[in-house]
């Protein structure tokens, strides 16, 4: 249920980094129309001026600028692809903290079993000597704690092991959530500038959500 609930709120995430990717891309669009026709405003106000011999300097100037403005498109590209990608490595952030946790607790529970098992062997050994020197009350009660031991063990290692499992698990989603950060993001660039990067490959419901 957690992991379900983890991955709404990533959804509503992911939802609102495309809003404002899909807000950056228009506001870049309208900003780039606007200087594309800077140059040739700007240009027909100088001729009809008779002032293109003096401001030629300033026109060439502003030329390069627009230039380099009108190369922009990968640099927001960029921007909106880091945006589009970072629900996912949250997610993956989150994913790979609950599998490190769980294998953690898996190996603590694990070794703690292996102690307390030869804990209750030496412990039965000793019932047994007690019990051939005579001393049987000694003994039974020394052998019920260690046989209480055991059965504690043994409930340790079958907990053990289920967080192995989920661990397992959640381990096999962390290379979808690496692969849907990085076809976000190229979905993303790709929408502002495709003669510079190709649409995302992976297809999928997991994978593009």
């Amino acid at each position: 249920r957690r992991l379900f609930e983890a991955l709404a709120r990533e959804d509503r995430a992911r939802e609102g980094a495309e809003q404002s990717a899909a807000s950056a891309e228009t506001a870049y669009r309208k900003a780039a129309d606007f200087v594309k026709n800077m140059g040739s405003n700007v240009g027909a106000v100088v001729a009809g001026a008779g002032l293109q011999s003096q401001l030629s300097p300033t026109m060439k100037a502003l030329q390069d600028w627009k230039l380099k403005v009108l190369h922009n498109p990968v640099r927001a590209g960029r921007i909106a692809g880091v945006q589009a990608a970072l629900p996912y490595e949250r997610a993956l952030q989150k994913l790979e903290s609950q599998v490190g946790e769980k294998i953690q607790r898996a190996t603590m529970l694990s070794n703690e079993a292996r102690s307390m098992r030869l804990t209750a062997a030496k412990l039965a050994n000793v019932a047994v000597g007690n019990q051939a020197a005579g001393g049987v009350l000694k003994a039974q009660h020394d052998m019920a704690r260690a046989h209480e031991m055991m059965d504690k063990a043994r409930r340790m290692e079958l907990e053990g092991s289920a967080l192995h499992e989920e661990a397992e698990e959640l381990n096999q989603k962390v290379p979808l959530y690496a692969v849907a950060a990085r076809n976000a993001e190229q979905e993303a660039v790709h929408r502002f500038v495709p003669e510079f990067a190709p649409p995302p490959i992976g297809k999928g419901a997991f994978l593009r959500p």
